[in-house]
């Protein structure tokens, strides 16, 4: 599987909506948007530390702490991390499924808003669902109210 640093660096920023996850901030936003990229970068993209680290202009031990020690915490504890899980997962999803199409110039932001746009739309289904079960739900409730007792 070959896919650039550079796509890769594109999709998260998409997905996080960051500017650019290569600059110094240490906020938790860009310290999760980078684990995601050297995540991608190692497992995808088989790419080194180094490599990796030079990139987004940090050091290897910076990229090897994120992988080792925040990516483990992320996968021991994900209740404490689904939105950081599962922007990974939408990455890695669009790489797996997509490649072809993202080897294509300018297609990452164009495959990227494909997905966000299906998303959307199966959020609302998802809310509707949600609505339906809480009715029927209540209605339950409601019918337990009068069943006979034997």
């Amino acid at each position: 599987m070959s896919i650039n640093l550079e796509t890769i660096k594109e999709l998260v920023e998409i997905e996080t909506g960051l500017k650019d996850i290569a600059n110094k901030e240490r906020t938790q936003e860009y310290v999760n948007a980078r684990v995601i990229f050297y995540v991608l970068g190692k497992d995808k993209a088989k790419f080194s530390y180094t490599k990796l680290g030079k990139f987004l202009d940090k050091n290897h031990a910076t990229v090897l702490h994120s992988y080792k020690v925040i990516y483990q915490q992320w996968k021991n504890q994900p209740q404490y991390f689904t939105k950081s899980l599962e922007s990974l997962r939408t990455i890695e999803d669009m790489i797996t499924k997509d490649l072809d199409t993202l080897k294509k110039e300018n297609a990452t932001k164009e495959l990227f808003y494909n997905y966000q746009r299906r998303n959307a739309l199966l959020r609302k289904e998802v809310k509707s669902l949600k609505e339906i079960i809480d009715k029927n739900t209540k209605e339950i409730k409601r019918l337990k109210q009068y069943e006979p007792i034997w």
